[in-house]
Formats: C-alpha cells, structure tokens, sequence
C-alpha cells in the first residue's frame, strides 16, 4: 500500500473528549491483496468514498463492507481487502467516546463492526450528504458537524477521561487501580468497560501496551528486541514475543521485516520517526510509564 497517502487532523474542540483524530486514506491501491489491521483501543466510524473494502475475518468467510460502518474493538488481526480505489474519511474515537456519542453498547461490536445506518439513522444521513460534496473539506465538515451535534447531550464521564489517560501513556495501570479510581468494583468496572468501550479493562491494557512496542519497532528507537520489551512495560523478549502472537499473528521480527501496508500506515501518529535523529516524537517511548492518571479529584467516581 505504498502508493496510498494517509493523514491526521485533530477534531474540533466539542469532539475532542470523544474524537482522538480524524484521518484520510486515499489514493490507488497497488495490491488488491488483504492486508492486516492490528488491534489499536480505538473504535472507528469509517466512511468509504470510493471503491468497498472487503473484511477477512479470518475464522468466517469474507465479507463486503458497507460504504459506512462502526466499527469496535479489535482483539486479533484480521485481513482488509481494498478496491482498486481508496478514498476514505476515519473518525478514531477515544476508547469510551464511541459509546458516548452514540450510545451504543459497545460489546456488540467488538471484532467487528455494523452498517451506521442501523446504528444512527440522522449521521448516516448526514454521511449520504456528505457524498454529494465534490470537495474533500465540505465532506468532513458536513460530517464533523453531525457529531458535534450528538456531542452537545454527550457526558464526558470519568470513564471517559480515565479511559482517554490511559491510552496516552499509563501502561501498568492495574485493574484494582482503576477501580479505585472511579469509585468501582473489579466486577462494576468490567461490567462499565464491556458496555463503554467494548472490551475489559484488561485487555485495553494489553492492547495500549502492545501498540506501544507497535510503535517502537516501526520507528527503530529504541534497538533491540529485548531493550523494546522493557521499555514497553514487557518481563522480556519471550513476553513481549507471544503477546505479539496474539495480537498480531505474527513475531516482532516479522513484523518489522514487512513490507508498507495497513498495519505500518495506519500506526497511531504519536509514534512517528524523527528522521532527524531516530527519536520517537513525542513522549511515549521515554522510559516505562507509571500509571499517570491524574490528582483522583479530576476524575470523578461514575458509580
């Protein structure tokens, strides 16, 4: 996927508590092959405006993708086939922010995703509009503005935040931890996470864990296999190796000896090489991080 151009913007500020970006993937495909998706936190609503992709699942028969979809969390890789053309709009929502803008049991999309025509009947007409705009910025803008109108009876709860807190950077949080946090049981607080983000508490911790040494290797900062398993939050090489297993199908090694496709293009943009010196941009491969969630005052208990 070589030739195809993908891009960040940040939302406006009344999407910023549920919005992490919104990105742009476009441009011909030079593979009509499946690619890999890697399991990121992020549940996306992902708006194709040129040729369907195709989903392998990869434990069911292929399937078409509507031409706009919700999709949940992903526990496991599955392959992505694209059409001979990409143009395509993503809104990557913060863990909890799908659920809160759209109220949407998140649990029924996990590792999977559903047509937006059966989940929000007044966005995906706004989306229908959106594909009569000849102009890319008129597209966004006409969609942005539907979510910002969901966002006006949103709450942006203590979930919310503790959820957006960790994505960014607490990797040995523990599960009791964030149960004090919000003033929640284990039990409570898994039963919170199924319905507002999709997946236990965790699994959201493996996964932030697991993107973090993602981002790692496909910027070559921090050198061996092993020094990325330990600054990742790893035991060592052999931990970080099966988690890899899982959650990609594949080793580290073979991660990096890939060529360009969806899982390298797609990669959070926190993580981006420096070309300059080989330094992550950003903090996020600075040293193990703690479980920086802020003074318990800013998050409030959602009991």
């Amino acid at each position: 996927m070589t030739d195809l151009a993908y891009s960040e913007t940040p939302p406006p500020s009344a999407l910023a508590p549920y919005v992490r970006c919104l990105w742009r993937l476009h441009g011909p495909a030079p593979s009509t092959a499946p690619d890999v998706v890697l399991p990121d936190g992020m549940p996306e609503l992902v708006i194709n405006f040129a040729d369907p992709f195709t989903h392998h699942p990869g434990d069911a028969a292929p399937s078409r993708q509507p031409k706009a979809i919700l999709v949940g969390q992903i526990t496991r890789p599955f392959g992505l086939q694209p059409g001979r053309a990409v143009d395509v709009l993503g809104i990557r929502f913060w863990p909890a922010g799908a659920h809160a803008l759209l109220g949407l049991p998140m649990g029924m999309t996990t590792d999977g995703y559903l047509d937006l025509a059966d989940v929000d009947g007044t966005l995906a007409t706004a989306v229908a509009q959106a594909r009569g705009e000849p102009r890319w910025a008129n597209r966004e803008r006409r969609v942005v503005q539907a979510l910002g109108r969901l966002a006006q009876s949103a709450t942006d709860d203590g979930l919310q935040r503790l959820t957006r807190r960790v994505l960014i950077g607490a990797t040995d949080c523990t599960v009791d931890r964030l149960s004090g946090l919000l003033g929640l049981s284990p039990r409570q607080l898994s039963r919170r996470f199924g319905q507002d983000v999709g997946i236990g508490p965790k699994r959201l911790l493996r996964i932030v864990r697991f993107q973090r040494a993602v981002r790692a290797l496909e910027s070559d900062a921090v050198g061996s296999l092993t020094r990325v398993a330990l600054t990742c939050g790893y035991h060592d090489h052999a931990h970080l190796t099966r988690e890899f297993r899982r959650l990609a199908g594949r080793t580290p090694s073979s991660f990096v000896g890939e060529g360009p496709g969806l899982a390298h293009v797609l990669i959070d943009g926190t993580g981006r090489r420096d070309q300059s010196d080989r330094r992550l941009v950003g903090p996020n491969v600075a040293g193990p991080p703690s479980c920086n969630v802020g003074q318990d005052k800013d998050i409030p208990s959602v009991r």
